[in-house]
């Protein structure tokens, strides 16, 4: 079941509904405006997704977490994050 569970995430998008704070999503308003691309300012939707992936791949302690997850899994052992 994790397994197909996973599969799926690979391959289809998921629509999330967040609520930032003002001061954020002004950030990011400016973040998209003078990170200007061919086509002018970058909407801040379109910047959550690569800012998340971004900082998701610096974090060592989660890479280390998600790399014994994913090892566990081979194991036949439960998920489970520390």
């Amino acid at each position: 079941m994790i397994r197909s569970y996973r599969r799926l995430h690979h391959y289809c998008q998921v629509k999330l509904t967040v609520e930032l704070p003002a001061g954020l999503h002004r950030d990011l308003m400016l973040y998209g405006e003078l990170r200007i691309g061919e086509h002018g300012p970058v909407p801040p939707q379109k910047l959550v997704v690569p800012r998340l992936e971004r900082f998701l791949a610096s974090d060592r302690g989660f890479a280390k977490a998600r790399r014994s997850v994913r090892a566990g899994h081979r194991a036949g052992a439960s998920p489970r994050l520390p």
